[in-house]
């Protein structure tokens, strides 16, 4: 079992999360109405009414945002930046007023079902299933009929008397 404090310190599993999170947002797409006249971060006026539709997925593929290789799942990225996007430029988890009130415990428990599962099962794609899989927008996104794994428990070291 690992503490809170030990899974806290865990800041590449974090890098690994995010860059999941960047890449597969669990809402790919959002539009929010304005309720009265404002402004975007970038200065652009929105007038009372109007719909802002945003993709947490397209943004999470700029390449303007991400570097040379936004496709790329590479977690180092995370740990590179001398400073994190805002949530206007990441926001898989909303921003402003609106922000996920439990991003950090999702963050959170993802770590801690990571590094609980890794410790315990080696993980592969279930033997005869395509590595590569498409994706279905139905109220989030989701991996078209799955992700089927198989999972092998790795030994343990004896319990100490």
């Amino acid at each position: 079992t690992f503490t809170f404090d030990e899974v806290k310190k865990l800041k590449y599993l974090e890098a690994v999360v995010y860059e999941a999170v960047r890449l597969y947002p669990a809402l790919p797409f959002n539009v929010k109405n304005a309720v009265k006249d404002d402004y975007l971060p970038d200065g652009t006026f929105v007038p009372a009414g109007v719909d802002v539709v945003y993709s947490p997925w397209f943004m999470g593929r700029n390449g303007a945002l991400w570097g040379d290789d936004p496709l790329e799942f590479r977690p180092q990225r995370w740990l590179e930046m001398s400073k994190r996007p805002s949530a206007y430029e990441f926001p898989a988890f909303q921003a402003g007023p609106r922000v996920c009130l439990g991003m950090n415990m999702a963050v959170l428990e993802a770590k801690l079902f990571l590094v609980t599962t890794l410790s315990r099962f080696h993980v592969a794609i279930a033997p005869g299933e395509q590595q590569e899989r498409g994706y279905v927008l139905k109220s989030g996104l989701f991996m078209d009929g799955g992700l089927p794994l198989q999972l092998t428990p790795r030994l343990q070291p004896a319990a100490s008397a």
